[in-house]
């Protein structure tokens, strides 16, 4: 929405998509490869079974729900954004033709 046009900010956005893709394996990897700068891993693969205390897990467990409550709530918000500026758009263009 930043973009000076909607084909630049499709094309940055597809850019910042690309450059996101790549390092994220790269920042989940970072932690075996560079264990001298990285804490152990407490989740995943690669984590000791007892890395992680009951509670911290509940935590995040509980931290996930809500986010993930938090993004649905927000992608409904969006498309009735999106379906409010289509009806005004209506309007305005009625409006328009009958030269008001």
């Amino acid at each position: 929405s930043y973009a000076p046009s909607q084909s630049k900010g499709a094309i940055y956005a597809a850019v910042v998509g690309i450059i996101g893709f790549i390092d994220v394996p790269i920042v989940y990897y970072s932690v075996v490869w560079w264990r001298s700068i990285h804490p152990s891993p407490v989740v995943g693969p690669f984590a000791q079974s007892d890395a992680l205390d009951g509670t911290m897990a509940l935590i995040l467990l509980y931290s996930f729900i809500t986010f993930l409550f938090f993004f649905a709530y927000m992608v409904v918000e969006r498309m009735e954004l999106r379906n409010t500026e289509e009806a005004l758009g209506r309007i305005r263009f009625t409006l328009r033709r009958r030269g008001r």
